[in-house]
């Protein structure tokens, strides 16, 4: 057997652990599933050395939104404006599972419940030094679903003749749905 440490745990233990951000998350939305949270203060410093101040932090695998989190921190503690882009696929939560019972019943539901919960202790934790900004923080942000395509759908395979994907090509010219919402 082999036993691994997660990258973090080469930081030093001021920084947080798995189990301290476990325990921070449920401190600032109450009880939940996730077992491989992130410190925000790991992602904090780590936008701060990999980012300036008006940089957009991406982040494509969101989870609970601990980037989210930290991204407005840095920003309300250095004066920064970095933006923040995070992407959760709406992944089902299980009918047994807290988050479920909870009413969330997909991942995406429950990262941007953390979001609006990590505004607001933000605005708190930072109120003196929000107070001294030149512009406020922006603490707004969008949410995107995602759709079916308007467009026909590509279906082709490697054994295609040339002939068939040029039909294909023309089949597809004026494929997009006025209807489209």
């Amino acid at each position: 057997d082999v036993t691994t440490e997660p990258f973090w745990g080469f930081f030093a233990k001021d920084i947080g652990t798995a189990e301290s951000a476990k325990k921070e998350l449920g401190e600032l939305v109450g009880e939940h599933d996730f077992e491989t949270v992130k410190p925000v203060e790991l992602i904090k410093r780590l936008s701060l050395h990999a980012t300036a101040e008006h940089d957009t932090v991406l982040d494509f695998f969101a989870g609970s939104g601990t980037t989210a989190q930290a991204v407005m921190q840095l920003n309300a503690g250095d004066d920064g404006s970095r933006k923040w882009i995070t992407v959760q696929l709406p992944e089902k939560t299980e009918e047994d599972s807290i988050l479920y019972k909870r009413g969330f019943k997909t991942v995406s539901d429950f990262t941007q419940f953390r979001i609006t919960k990590a505004i607001e202790k933000t605005t708190t934790d930072f109120s003196e030094i929000l107070a001294k900004r030149k512009t406020p923080l922006d603490y707004g942000f969008k949410v995107f679903k995602l759709a079916d395509t308007n467009f026909t759908k590509w279906r082709s395979s490697s054994e295609v003749d040339k002939d068939e994907v040029q039909q294909q090509l023309l089949d597809t010219r004026e494929s997009s749905n006025d209807g489209a919402t």
